[in-house]
């Protein structure tokens, strides 16, 4: 379903006390004719864990600097010169990357602060991040039940 932003608004008016859509702060000039733009929060969040050691999660951008290399991405010169000679070890398909939703070790996370002039990010990296509204939804979804006929053909 999608919904037309005179809709949207007429969601967010229509029930007060339990309105089908809540969005917090709001701002009609972010109402679009199809949509509600949010705002992106000013910090990300990324899985420890999914970041190889030595390598940066992030570059911060800087406007009318040269094009950015390998080596940009990198704390150090060793950090590159270990990359250059086990690229392997630097990949993030490698198994030792993967997250292990049991083990709470795997769970740690960095923020990082995005700055002013914005960030590059890595295509390699998982990145998690909030807005700055706070939004919900009601009524707007249905849960399908399986019939019991359906359920016993299926199993």
């Amino acid at each position: 379903m999608q919904l037309t932003g005179p809709e949207i608004l007429r969601r967010m008016q229509e029930n007060k006390s339990e309105p089908d859509i809540i969005i917090k702060p709001f701002d009609m000039r972010c109402l679009g004719s199809n949509s509600y733009d949010l705002h992106l929060a000013d910090t990300l969040r990324v899985y420890k864990r999914t970041i190889p050691v030595g390598m940066k999660p992030a570059i911060e951008y800087k406007r009318g600097t040269q094009d950015l290399t390998m080596r940009d991405w990198f704390y150090s010169d060793m950090d590159y010169k270990r990359f250059l000679y086990s690229p392997n070890a630097f990949d993030i398909r490698n198994p030792k990357f993967v997250i292990d939703p049991t083990n709470p070790k795997h769970h740690e996370t960095i923020d990082i602060k995005i700055p002013n002039g914005g960030l590059v990010l890595s295509p390699n990296v998982g990145y998690l991040g909030a807005t700055v509204e706070y939004t919900e939804t009601r009524n707007l979804f249905r849960t399908l039940m399986a019939s019991p006929v359906l359920v016993a053909i299926l199993y």
